[in-house]
């Protein structure tokens, strides 16, 4: 009987004298949960505020090259994207190869297929995700250019719903919708006019920072009370309804731009043409340019 013994050649699979394959002592499946787990416990320093993988290299859609990679983690943000890289590179290699010199393979052949599939998918991706970059940018300029004015419009429509919803709980709360519309019918007119202002807001809020405020609240405290959450939210909503269309000012009011309440008689209100009483306030045409409420 031969003695059966092992031959070795460059680039092959170990083998007997008999040419039979000489079993690896670990089996693939094995390997790959010895990794997995090495890899898992890595990983669970991170609990213990140990970054022990941050190393890593991550990717992104780029427009300067030198910021297509990085590191996972800040924390080695000194290594940059090119020394993240790096270093999954060799870290890959290492432990591949430890796998494949168990498996008793080929590390040489293996060592520089792993380097060419590695840079090649790597460069691949940086590439292509350029392309995507430049397939995208008109489309992602146009709605970041979009996004400020947009911002802006939302902004504006928010503040201006606040000071309609003002006017109308500070000035008609509890003289019901047709009280409230008419209030707004004001507001709009004098919007519409040019001599109040050319927003809500403008025209709410004209004078409040001296003696000559056009509506009380807004220089005599009372918008500083707590307000009644019912009314206030009925006022809220009716507000956005007329903002949006949904409730129509029918201009029951005749023009308005000047009103009181029933309760006061303010010495403008002579000079002025009475239009209609809606509630407890009294409309007027005219122009004086200012009014007690």
């Amino acid at each position: 009987m031969s003695s059966s013994t092992t031959t070795l050649s460059a680039g092959s699979i170990p083998r007997r004298a008999d040419n039979v394959e000489i079993a690896p002592q670990i089996s693939e499946d094995w390997l790959s949960l010895i990794v997995g787990l090495l890899i898992f416990a890595l990983a669970l320093a991170g609990i213990a505020n140990v970054d022990l993988l941050g190393w890593g290299v991550t990717t992104s859609v780029w427009t300067d090259v030198g910021k297509a990679l990085a590191p996972v983690s800040k924390a080695y943000a000194s290594l940059g994207g090119a020394g993240a890289i790096l270093a999954t590179y060799v870290a890959l290699l290492v432990i591949l190869s430890v796998t494949v010199f168990a498996l008793k393979s080929d590390l040489k052949r293996f060592a520089l297929a792993f380097t060419a599939v590695f840079w090649i998918a790597y460069a691949s991706w940086i590439i292509g995700s350029y392309a995507n970059f430049a397939a995208v940018t008109p489309a992602v300029q146009v709605a970041e250019a979009a996004r400020p004015a947009a911002d802006a419009v939302m902004t504006q429509l928010l503040a201006e719903h606040k000071c309609l919803s003002e006017v109308l709980y500070y000035e008609a709360r509890g003289e019901g919708a047709g009280g409230q519309k008419a209030i707004a019918e004001v507001v709009f007119h004098r919007m519409n006019h040019g001599d109040y202002g050319h927003s809500i807001c403008a025209v709410v809020y004209e004078g409040s920072g001296r003696s000559g405020c056009q509506f009380s609240f807004t220089c005599n405290g009372e918008a500083r009370r707590p307000k009644q959450a019912a009314a206030w939210r009925e006022s809220e909503k009716l507000a956005a309804q007329i903002l949006t269309g949904q409730v129509a000012l029918k201009n029951a009011t005749g023009g308005a731009l000047n009103f009181h309440a029933v309760s006061v008689s303010p010495d403008w209100a002579d000079t002025m043409s009475r239009t209609t009483q809606i509630g407890n306030h009294i409309f007027y045409r005219g122009m004086p340019h200012t009014r007690d409420s």
